[in-house]
This record gives structure tokens, C-alpha cells and sequence, in this order.
């Protein structure tokens, strides 16, 4: 899609871009400029206003391009988030290999804790904002690939306990870190294309928990407690299958002429900064000071003055939901249907409940509620206040704030699950409108540390709700 006519002009040298010509054009014409026979004097960027016409999101070509967009970030949603399920949820899998430690807990801290510091470093450690989206999004699936193969099939070496524990530490660690590569990426690549791929994206993440309750309430029903190995491993396996053809989605959707498009800007951007650092180079030496830095790149603190509301808020949103799941959702008694506390399908239902309504709140992106950037955060604290009334639902304690009722209780699973999706995802979407196209790749990246960082503190709160409050 061509950009309108613009140009750029230093001294008596000009790059101009006519209307007709393409954005190939205008990356041939600043190679051009960076020519070794040119002086740093004489090269010529591209000018801010000129920039300026690259900061429309290009449009899909068809509706059938649009509809593949969107149903390739659904698939990429699903998977890049399926093995943290893979490896949480099968708690009956764990208590039959390790009857005497709780190696549901130690999964999800090391899963958490390794992710969190990994994608803290490619964050905030790493001196660019701009990312080689093809090389975190492939190595990504495939480490996490690599594990969802390697973890389950430990079973069929018949190691020794302890060895067979680090082997699945160990398992997990590498996987967090894969996942980091992906945190730090697909947030910021879906900020690349339309909104749709944005909703699309969220829809997915959502779609992947429910996916993981989904297919344990299947399990449950249809196969003896006996099996509970088989069915984990095919659990396990399913996951595995899952992220490779997230990888062949991601493959895709590169080939897509809107992709292509979006290269070609990222190109030109680069190659603008190139050109305008050859510049100041050139400038620094002509003064004697040993050259200029060229020009700075986006840094974090710039993206935190425009955004960090609302970075707090993803922060809150998600803190507040993993404070209460999957732990205090999955300790509650059902108080008026108590057969279904004998045969557990009562938490298995509340944590069900839960993930389909939070992907019901990412599918809803579209409706907005009348909120904006300013008054998101009445519907993140609202929820917060939902976190203590289960917990005195769970203590017995104030029965006219919080009966012992369990319409009561699904309601607030209700709520608390939409909010988790339409809240916490809208959250991310204003950051996107509030950012400059430039900008997208740090803001994605921190979008996607701080949606961690509430998920990790959400975990900690959790569990010292389960051991000094709740017991």
C-alpha cells in the first residue's frame, strides 16, 4: 500500500517519494544514501513528518486475509500459553509420581519465577526496543515443543524419583524461558497488524485456559481415576502437537502480503535511524567531540511516562485473579449442592465457569462499556473488592457481605472471570492507541512483563491467603 507523496530535503540533496511509487522504493532510495561513496555530511533521512505516513497500521487486502489474520492470532494465543496449563493443571498426574511432594507448587513457582526474571532481562536489560520477531517467535515454540515432549516421556525412562524430579525442574525452567522469548514478543507483533489481530490475540490466551478445564472435565468424565497417567500424557502430548502448529501459524502469517507490508515499514524505520546516526556521526567529527550516539532509541522510561497508568492496571487486574485462581476457587465447597463436593466436580466447575467467562470478555473487546484510559481503573478496583468476599465466603466470616450461598459464589466467579478477560485485555488495547507506532515494540514488551508481573504477585498472594488465612 503505497504512502502519499512526501519527500525529505538536506542542503541540495532530497529523497522524495512520488505518489505511485511503493514503500520498496523508498527502502532503495535510503540504501541509496547509505552508500559507501557518500559522505555522513551528505546523507539525507527521512524526515519525522515524513515517518509520520508509515504510522497507519496497514489494512488487510481482502476479507479473506482479514479472516486468516484473525483465526492465526487465535491459534498463536492458544498455544504460546498452553504449556504453563500443560504443566499446572494435571495435579493428579504429579500425586501419582511424587505422592510425598507438592510438585504442583513447585512447577508454577519455578514456571513463574524463571519467566518473570527472564522476561524482565529481554525487557528492560536489553538496550533496543526494536525485536527480531521471527527468531524469539520460532525458538520460543520450539523450546516449548522440546519439553512438552521430553517432560512426559520421563515416565517411560522409569528414573529414579529424585532424578526424574530435576528432570522435570529442569523442564520447566527451560520452558519458562522459551516462554519469556514469546512474552516478549506477540503482544508487540500483534500491535503491528489491525484491531482485530489485538482481539484475536486475547481471545486466544483465553481460549487456552479453557481449553486446559475443558479437556480435565472430559478426562474426568469419560476415563476411570486409574488412568489418570494415560490421560495425562495425552494431555501432555495434545500440548505438544498444539505449539507446532502454532509455529506453522506463525509461518503463515509471515507470508501474508499485510506482513510483508509491515516489514517494509520496519525496514524503512530502521534504516532511517541508520541514516540519521551516519549523520550525527558525521556532524560529532566535524566538531572534534568524537562523533554523537546518533539517534536515541525508545527507551523505557519515555513509554512508562505515556503508559504506566495503565500498566499498573494490567498489573491489578491480573493480580487480583490469581489471587483467587486457581487456588481459593478450587477450595470452595459447594454449601446447597453438597453431592458435588463427593464426586469433585464442583471446583471443576467453578474453575470452568471462570474461563469461559473471561474469554467471553475477550471476545467483547469491540464493546467498550463506555470506558476509556482514564476510567478503567473503576472497574479494576471494583473487582479487587471482590477478593476478600470469597475469601470470607471460604472463612464463614461476615454472612451478610458474603453468604455461604452458592449462587452467591458463582456470580462473583462470574464476574471476577469476565472482568479477567475484558478488563485486563482492554487495558492492553489503550496502551496500543496511546503509543506511537515507533513505540509499539517496547510498550507490547513491558505490556506483556507487567500482565506477568500481576500474575506472579497474584500466585504469592495466594498462597499466603491458603496458609496464614484461610488454612
Amino acid at each position: 500500500m503505497p504512502p502519499p507523496g512526501m519527500h525529505s530535503q538536506r542542503s541540495d540533496e532530497r529523497v522524495v517519494v512520488h505518489k505511485g511509487e511503493s514503500l520498496e522504493d523508498l527502502v532503495g532510495l535510503m540504501r541509496g544514501s547509505l552508500s559507501p561513496q557518500r559522505r555522513p555530511s551528505s546523507v539525507a533521512p527521512v524526515s519525522d513528518h515524513q515517518l509520520s505516513a508509515l504510522d497507519d497500521v496497514p489494512v488487510p487486502s481482502s476479507f479473506w486475509e482479514e479472516f486468516l489474520i484473525y483465526w492465526l492470532f487465535v491459534l498463536i494465543g492458544v498455544g504460546y500459553l498452553f504449556p504453563f496449563s500443560a504443566l499446572t493443571q494435571p495435579v493428579d498426574y504429579w500425586k501419582k509420581l511424587f505422592p510425598d511432594r507438592s510438585l504442583d507448587f513447585d512447577v508454577t513457582a519455578t514456571f513463574m519465577y524463571t519467566n518473570l526474571v527472564m522476561l524482565f532481562v529481554l525487557v528492560f536489560a536489553s538496550g533496543k526496543s526494536t525485536i527480531n520477531f521471527t527468531r524469539r517467535m520460532v525458538g520460543g515454540f520450539l523450546g516449548q515443543f522440546l519439553v512438552l515432549v521430553v517432560v512426559p516421556s520421563s515416565y517411560f525412562l522409569h528414573l529414579h524419583e529424585t532424578s526424574n524430579y530435576l528432570l522435570i525442574m529442569g523442564g520447566t525452567a527451560f520452558v519458562a524461558v522459551a516462554t519469556a522469548f514469546l512474552d516478549s514478543s506477540v503482544i508487540a507483533l500483534a500491535m503491528q497488524y489491525p484491531f482485530s489481530a489485538q482481539q484475536a490475540l486475547q481471545v486466544g490466551v483465553g481460549l487456552s485456559t479453557l481449553i486446559g478445564s475443558v479437556y480435565r472435565d472430559i478426562t474426568k468424565a469419560a476415563m476411570p481415576r486409574s488412568e489418570v497417567i494415560l490421560s495425562s500424557l495425552i494431555y501432555f502430548y495434545t500440548g505438544a502437537v498444539t505449539v507446532l502448529l502454532c509455529l506453522l501459524g506463525y509461518i503463515w502469517l509471515t507470508v501474508l502480503p499485510i506482513s510483508k507490508q509491515i516489514q517494509i515499514r520496519r525496514q524503512i524505520s530502521l534504516e532511517n535511524q541508520l541514516t540519521a546516526q551516519l549523520l550525527e556521526d558525521g556532524e560529532g567529527e566535524s566538531e572534534g567531540d568524537g562523533g554523537a550516539k546518533g539517534k536515541e532509541d525508545v527507551s523505557v522510561l519515555s513509554v512508562l511516562t505515556k503508559v504506566g497508568d495503565l500498566h499498573m492496571v494490567i498489573a491489578l487486574v491480573f493480580t487480583a485473579s490469581l489471587s483467587v485462581w486457581p487456588s481459593l476457587i478450587a477450595d470452595l465447597p459447594a454449601f446447597q449442592f453438597e453431592s458435588l463436593n463427593d464426586s469433585q466436580w464442583w471446583p471443576l466447575l467453578l474453575l470452568t465457569l471462570f474461563s469461559v467467562m473471561d474469554v467471553v470478555g475477550r471476545s467483547l473487546l469491540f464493546c467498550r462499556f463506555g470506558l476509556t484510559r482514564v476510567t478503567i481503573w473503576v472497574p479494576c478496583l471494583a473487582r479487587t473488592l471482590l477478593v476478600p468476599l470469597l475469601v470470607m465466603v471460604k472463612t464463614g466470616g461476615f454472612p451478610l457481605l458474603a453468604p455461604r450461598s452458592d449462587l452467591f459464589v458463582i456470580l462473583v466467579v462470574t464476574v471476577m472471570g469476565f472482568t479477567n478477560g475484558h478488563t485486563g485485555s482492554l487495558a492492553i488495547i489503550f496502551v496500543k492507541e496511546a503509543v506511537d507506532q515507533r513505540e509499539s515494540n517496547r510498550a507490547g514488551a513491558m505490556s506483556s512483563f507487567f500482565l506477568n508481573f500481576g500474575l506472579v504477585l497474584g500466585a504469592s498472594v495466594g498462597l499466603l491467603l491458603k496458609s496464614f488465612v484461610i488454612g
